[in-house]
C-alpha cells in the first residue's frame, strides 16, 4: 500500500486519536484527525473528493458517530454519500450496532480494535471504493462518449432524411423529365391517335352541313353522325387524359401497388406509339395470353418503363430495312411462385456485351449528344424496383430482348 489514500478520523478521545493515526500512518495511508463530527464534517464538506475511508468513534461531543454518519448520508454529493465508513466503540450494545448498519455504516469495529484487522477492514473497504470510484468514473466517460456519439447519430441521420428528401424531390423531377422526354419522342404517336378521330369528327361534320345546306333532315342519319363524333370525342378525351395522367407527378406520389390487367396496360400505350410505329413503317406483334392476367405495380411507374423500353427499340430499328417489334406476355412460375412476364422484343442490331453491362447504369448512352440523357434505364430499373419487380436483358446481333418479370395480382 502507498500513501496515496486520505483517511478522515473523528475521535474525541486523544490517546485513541493518535493510536489510530499512527497505526493508519504505519500502515501508509494520509490521515486527517478531528476531535469530533462536527470538525470532521466540516472537514469532509471542505474537501469531498480528498478522502477514501472516515473512521468514528461512536460517543463524541457535538456529533457523536451515528449523527456524523447521518449527515454524511444527508449529502446531495454522491461521492461524499458513499465513502465507506467505520464505527467504532467501546459499548457492546446490539442496537447500535444494527443502527450503525441501518444509517449505512460500512463496518462496526469494538475497541479496544486489532490492528492487523484495522488494516484489513480499511484495506478492503478503501479498495472496493476506489474501483466504484473508477468504474463511475469510466461509466461517466462512456456515458458522456455514447451522448456524444447519440448526438453524431442525430446529425447524420437527420442530414440523411434531409438527403433523402433532397433525393427524392430529385427523383420526382428526374421522372417529370423522363415522362417528358418519352412524350416529344412519342409526340408522333400521339398526334397520329389524336388526329384520327379529329378527322372522322371533321369529315362527319362536313357531311352534317351538305345535309343541313340541302335540306335532307334524316333522322337516322343524324342520329348515326351524332354517334360517330361522339365517340371521336371520347376518344380524344380519353387519350388527353391518360397523356395528363402520365406526366402528372403529383398523381404518381398518391398511387398505390394495384393490380393492373395486362392485356388494357399494353393496348393502352397504343395512345402514345401507335402514330409513331406507322410514322417509321415497324410492324409490331402482340402475343397475349389467352386468360388474361394481372399484375401488381404503380400504373404510372409501369407506363413509364414499357414506353422507355419501347422508345429504345424504336431508335434501335433507325438503321434497319425490316423494322419489327414484338411485345409477349405470359405468366411463369418460379421457386413456387407464379409471376407475370413482359418481353420486348426487337431485330434491331443487338447490344456489345461492354454496352449491356452499362445499360443500367446512370448517364450511360449510346445516342448523339442532344438525344439523351442516359437516365432511362436507370430509372426504369428503379421504377421496376418500386414495384418489386425485376427486369432482365437479353442481346445479340439481329435482336434485344428487355423482360420484365413482376408479382402477379
Amino acid at each position: 500500500m502507498t500513501n496515496i489514500y486520505h483517511i478522515l478520523i473523528a475521535e474525541d478521545a486523544p490517546v485513541q486519536g493518535k493510536k489510530l493515526k499512527y497505526v493508519l500512518e504505519k500502515f501508509e495511508y494520509k490521515v486527517t484527525w478531528w476531535i469530533n463530527g462536527k470538525l470532521a464534517l466540516d472537514e469532509l464538506l471542505a474537501n469531498p473528493t480528498k478522502y477514501s475511508l472516515i473512521i468514528s468513534d461512536y460517543q463524541m461531543p457535538e456529533l457523536d458517530g451515528l449523527e456524523f454518519l447521518q449527515e454524511i448520508k444527508k449529502q446531495e454529493n454522491e461521492l461524499i454519500k458513499k465513502i465507506p465508513f467505520i464505527l467504532l466503540t467501546t459499548i457492546e450494545d446490539e442496537n447500535i450496532f444494527f443502527n450503525s448498519l441501518e444509517f449505512g455504516a460500512n463496518e462496526f469495529l469494538n475497541k479496544p480494535f486489532r490492528a492487523e484487522e484495522l488494516k484489513l477492514r480499511c484495506k478492503n473497504l478503501i479498495l472496493l471504493y476506489e474501483y466504484q470510484k473508477l468504474i463511475e468514473f469510466e461509466n461517466k466517460d462512456l456515458n458522456t462518449e455514447l451522448q456524444r456519439k447519440n448526438e453524431i447519430l442525430k446529425e447524420n441521420f437527420e442530414r440523411l432524411e434531409r438527403t433523402h428528401h433532397e433525393l427524392q424531390c430529385m427523383q420526382e423531377q428526374l421522372l417529370t423529365a423522363s415522362k417528358l422526354a418519352s412524350l416529344g419522342t412519342m409526340g408522333a404517336g400521339v398526334a397520329h391517335e389524336i388526329n384520327n378521330p379529329l378527322t372522322i369528327i371533321q369529315n362527319y361534320n362536313k357531311k352534317l352541313r351538305i345535309f343541313l345546306d340541302d335540306d335532307q333532315i334524316d333522322r337516322e342519319k343524324m342520329i348515326s353522325i351524332n354517334e360517330t363524333i361522339s365517340k371521336g370525342v371520347v376518344r380524344i378525351k380519353t387519350i388527353v387524359e391518360h397523356l395528363k395522367q402520365f406526366s402528372d407527378s403529383d398523381l404518381a406520389k398518391k398511387e398505390v401497388l394495384t393490380k393492373l390487367n395486362v392485356i388494357d396496360l399494353i393496348d393502352g400505350l397504343k395512345d402514345f406509339y401507335g402514330g409513331l410505329l406507322e410514322k417509321y413503317n415497324i410492324s409490331i406483334e402482340k402475343i397475349m395470353p389467352e386468360i388474361p392476367f394481372s399484375i401488381l405495380g404503380y400504373k404510372s411507374a409501369v407506363e413509364h418503363i414499357l414506353l422507355n423500353i419501347l422508345h429504345n427499340a424504336v431508335d434501335a430499328l433507325d438503321s434497319q430495312e425490316v423494322k419489327e417489334l414484338k411485345i409477349v406476355a405470359y405468366e411463369e412460375i418460379s421457386n413456387n411462385k407464379q409471376f407475370g412476364i413482359i418481353e420486348i422484343w426487337d431485330n434491331g442490331p443487338g447490344m456489345p456485351i461492354d454496352v449491356q453491362k452499362k445499360i443500367f447504369d446512370p448517364f450511360f448512352t449510346t445516342k448523339e449528344t442532344g438525344k439523351g440523357t442516359g437516365l432511362g434505364m436507370s430509372l426504369v430499373r428503379a421504377y421496376i424496383k418500386d414495384c418489386d419487380g425485376e427486369i432482365a436483358l437479353r442481346s445479340k446481333p439481329g435482336e434485344t430482348i428487355i423482360i420484365l418479370k413482376f408479382k402477379l395480382a
